[in-house]
């Protein structure tokens, strides 16, 4: 897997559609994932899920490494991909997704790419919307039970981003006391469900582990 930054290549060099990640602190310790893409022109964008209430479709930036899908991939797969992605974009509203830990699935409509409004109460992090993106179109990457509940690190942090993101104003309760419930629920790093996308789908944990652990290295060495 080659990683670049976008002065080693140019984001407008992926092939159809890729993975760009980032990290909010010098060790790599809270990442970031987006689906980097090029829909109808060579003009490079991310989709990705930036905060409660939060969905972007915006370009790129020097703050993002990146890498083109891997080998379970083909040319056919990234065309299917890369057009479901300018779906969803187009058919969801900057606050149409909830910061949360759901991560059952089947949240957006495979055919019209919008978030299923019928279920007020669902959140999702960037890794899972982006889980969620590849799985509407036919494309699972992980074997998401592979990775366990109730971890002490995950509780951890899922209540920190609680008290981020929900403890606002504007916030349901409905949604508020539904998260608190998820608090336990499987954690998914970013830097894993990228690592998902270069090895045999769908991906086990210790399949990603090791390629996780590179990105989150590239990660920190870029922030230094």
């Amino acid at each position: 897997m080659e990683i670049f930054s976008p002065d080693e290549k140019a984001f407008s060099d992926v092939d159809v559609v890729g993975v760009a990640v980032a990290t909010g602190d010098r060790c790599a310790r809270q990442n970031h994932v987006a689906i980097l893409y090029k829909f109808g022109s060579n003009i490079p964008k991310l989709l990705h899920l930036a905060g409660h209430e939060d969905l972007r479709s915006s370009f790129p930036n020097e703050k993002y490494l990146w890498f083109d899908l891997g080998e379970s991939f083909d040319d056919i797969d990234r065309a299917i991909i890369c057009a479901h992605v300018h779906k969803v974009s187009e058919a969801n509203s900057g606050n149409s997704v909830f910061y949360g830990f759901d991560y059952e699935g089947k949240y957006l409509d495979p055919e019209t790419g919008v978030f299923k409004s019928s279920m007020p109460a669902i959140g999702l992090t960037c890794a899972t919307f982006f889980l969620e993106v590849l799985d509407s179109c036919g494309y699972q990457i992980i074997h998401r039970e592979s990775w366990l509940k109730g971890q002490k690190a995950d509780i951890k942090w899922q209540k920190k981003m609680i008290e981020v993101y929900l403890k606002g104003p504007g916030v349901p309760q409905v949604f508020l006391e539904r998260q608190k419930k998820n608090v336990g629920n499987r954690r998914y790093l970013p830097e894993e469900v990228a690592a998902a996308t270069q090895v045999e789908i769908p991906a086990v944990r210790g399949d990603v582990k090791m390629l996780a652990y590179g990105i989150r290295k590239k990660l920190k060495f870029r922030e230094r």
